[in-house]
């Protein structure tokens, strides 16, 4: 009797020591989900975010540790050069997020870093990270650098303006030459306090960063098209061979010219036959030196020449604020300070009379305001006012052609955080300045200067992307590849990676490239930015974009008509074609922006 006693207890046992366990299990499991779900949600979108903030998503995952359900940061995580004591950060309960210790920040030095110790050198990285401020009531510039071992800091990213009350995305993209860096967010005042909700760091796999491209490319510059074939009578033209080879690009691309470039017969066809825009760089210092005296004998050489060609014109800049080439002396000599605001009023209202009455019916767009945040001349005597009266009277003068505030060192570049004033922040905020007080933006021209530390596409996008919540087309007016730099292949890595971001961005709707032929005395070998000699034979460089050219037209495509005269369904880059067909060569476009399969068609 006691034995069987002994064993209903130990069953009993058993099974309570079952169910315990499986309580536990459970638990742990309902923890292993949380703590997922915790590590998830820190990569995730937090609330509220401030109304101007973008909310992209990592492409890859990342590689710093995000998960701070454990109530503390993860080991990689610190605060960096901040007050004796509290270099670590602060995760406060139940919350999903790190934040500085009060007091802690020293100065705009200061700020929140990560440790990433597997980078991929020579991938671009993609740097996101949600950031909010504390015990300020102010907004304030963040930027994010990255530390190497070697080379000091080294900027990462445009900086972002950061509120209290609300979640901001702070961007970055880098190119690292080394396995390991600190990242570092900074950039607020000492007292002001962080929040981080997540810091990612995702490196970018070089083979899928060129199928996205070429994704990008395919969705938003090819379209389908079928052409149909009819006699004169309006039969079908059936069982007939056909070519089609696409003769000139749709696309705009554009070339600045000079008078001696128009002059130059040998450049003519080489010109025609890969660019269909020209950029004239012309402006007050070039037309009105003398007060009064408006000589429009170049320019009118280079809209010759372009008219001779069937090219578009671009330009003039009507106004540019660099005081060596955009504003005359004698503008400086009669408006020396605020003011004397009137007089400049008045001659700027003189000048615009004379070019726009002069160009009129010549030229698709001008370029009002050029390099407005750099050089600010006008401004700094007329303030805001001047600028908005600016573009309201080319507007009274020519209704319709496109305005262009021009801007450099904004986009490709990544100076901001020590003093450059040309971030995208502040371009947005100039053109709705102008818009507010009635001036008309049309386009926003970037130049892109790539220099071998500027070239990284990640960063590329990520400014475009805030530019683009302007609503407005988005033009690259000046591209060209390391100034100064004398290794044509090192160049022409740097173009490469320009070319392909650049078209494949759908907010980009033309480029123009700047300075490819050797021109004012120049050779080759004292030209830094040209792709191509005095005869049009092309460098390293020159054979890149020559190469992206091809890759980006359609060629090859032949068949068969079909019973009912038409020609096989294609995709092809929007642009020229000729078709020959019954020993005909006809000529057809495919055109952006319509719907559906497009159709053409060809009477023979």
């Amino acid at each position: 009797m006691g034995g069987i006693l002994a064993c209903k207890q130990g069953t009993l046992l058993l099974l309570l020591l079952l169910a315990l366990a499986a309580v536990g299990s459970q638990a742990t499991s309902n923890a292993h989900r949380k703590l997922g779900q915790l590590a998830t949600d820190a990569l995730s979108a937090p609330a509220p975010l401030c109304s101007e903030s973008l909310a992209d998503t990592p492409l890859a995952p990342s590689l710093v540790p995000n998960d701070f359900s454990g109530g503390r940061a993860p080991a990689a995580w610190e605060c960096y050069m901040c007050r004796r004591n509290s270099s670590r950060l602060h995760v406060p309960r139940n919350k999903r997020w790190v934040e500085t210790p009060r007091h802690a920040l020293l100065n705009t030095s200061s700020g929140v870093a990560v440790t990433v110790n597997n980078l991929q050198p020579g991938w671009t990285h993609q740097i996101l990270a949600w950031v909010r401020l504390v015990n300020t009531t102010t907004s304030h510039t963040l930027s994010v650098c990255f530390i190497p071992h070697v080379n000091g800091n080294r900027c990462a990213g445009a900086v972002t303006v950061v509120q209290a009350g609300c979640w901001t995305q702070v961007q970055g993209g880098f190119t690292p030459a080394t396995a390991s860096a600190k990242m570092l967010l900074s950039g607020v005042p000492a007292g002001v306090g962080m929040q981080v909700h997540s810091f990612v760091v995702a490196a970018l796999d070089p083979a899928q960063e060129r199928a996205r491209q070429a994704q990008l490319i395919d969705q938003h510059r090819k379209s389908d098209v079928v052409v149909h074939f009819q006699t004169s009578a309006g039969a079908p033209v059936a069982g007939a061979a056909y070519t089609v080879e696409q003769v000139r690009s749709g696309f705009p691309w554009g070339v600045d010219i000079n008078p001696t470039v128009a002059q130059q017969p040998a450049y003519s066809a080489f010109l025609q036959s890969l660019f269909n825009q020209v950029q004239l760089w012309c402006g007050w210092t070039s037309i009105e030196r003398v007060e009064g005296q408006f000589d429009f004998a170049d320019v009118d050489v280079m809209l010759a020449w372009a008219a001779a060609h069937g090219m578009a014109v671009n330009g003039p800049a009507l106004i540019w604020e660099d005081l060596r080439d955009g504003i005359p002396q004698w503008v400086q000599d009669k408006v020396k300070t605020p003011a004397d605001k009137a007089v400049l009023d008045q001659l700027i209202s003189r000048f615009i009379d004379a070019i726009m009455g002069h160009f009129s019916g010549k030229v698709n767009s001008y370029t009002v305001d050029n390099e407005g945040l750099h050089k600010t001349f006008v401004n700094d005597m007329g303030g805001d006012d001047s600028i908005a009266r600016l573009y309201k009277e080319v507007r009274a003068n020519d209704p319709t052609t496109p305005l262009i505030f021009n801007e450099y060192n904004v986009a490709e570049s990544c100076w901001h955080d020590f003093g450059d004033p040309g971030t995208p922040e502040a371009l947005v905020a100039h053109v709705r300045r102008v818009q507010g007080l009635g001036g008309d933006v049309d386009i926003v021209g970037l130049q892109f200067q790539v220099q071998p530390d500027q070239t990284d596409p990640t960063r590329f996008r990520q400014s475009i992307a805030k530019i683009a919540q302007l609503g407005l087309p988005i033009w690259v007016t000046e591209l060209n590849w390391a100034l100064g730099v004398r290794n044509d292949t090192a160049r022409a890595a740097l173009a490469e990676v320009a070319l392909r971001e650049l078209f494949s961005n759908p907010a980009v709707a033309h480029i123009s490239l700047q300075h490819i032929v050797p021109s004012f005395g120049q050779t080759p070998a004292t030209c830094p930015t040209c792709l191509f000699d005095e005869a049009g034979a092309p460098n390293e460089v020159g054979q890149v974009f020559l190469a992206l050219r091809q890759e980006w037209a359609t060629r090859g495509v032949a068949g068969t008509t079909s019973s009912d005269g038409a020609a096989q369904t294609f995709r092809g880059f929007h642009g020229d074609y000729q078709v020959e067909i019954n020993g005909q060569f006809k000529y057809f476009s495919i055109l952006q922006g319509v719907d559906g399969v497009q159709s053409v068609t060809i009477t023979l």
